[in-house]
């Protein structure tokens, strides 16, 4: 008989009942609130500042993203979630430039 532990055969963070949090477990237990109620509280207590800085970080990386699109190797999903980030980056510098000429007078905004 060997004296060394059998590895395999320990259970893990998963395994232990009572470990609500892992979606394996039996006692698992379904979160009450979605990720997106938890970014709009998130937004809510952001500066209109910092919101407006991020919305810029963003439209200002459309080009980037479009370029990141063409990348090769990307799976589906990483191609999918690129393409969101592209088409809005791309609504948020549309709309930007066409505030930004309101904004300055030019009457063809």
């Amino acid at each position: 008989m060997s004296a060394l532990p059998n590895y395999n055969r320990m259970p893990g963070p998963g395994d232990l009942p009572g470990d609500s949090k892992n979606p394996n477990s039996p006692d698992y237990v379904e979160p009450v609130f979605a990720e997106w109620e938890a970014m709009e509280c998130v937004e809510s207590r952001m500066k209109a500042a910092d919101r407006a800085e991020i919305l810029g970080d963003l439209a200002d990386a459309a080009g980037l993203l479009e370029v990141l699109k063409l990348a090769p190797g990307l799976s589906w999903s990483q191609l999918a979630r690129l393409n969101i980030l592209a088409t809005h980056a791309k609504e948020l510098a549309d709309e930007r430039d066409r505030e930004y000429r309101i904004l300055n007078g030019d009457s063809h905004g």
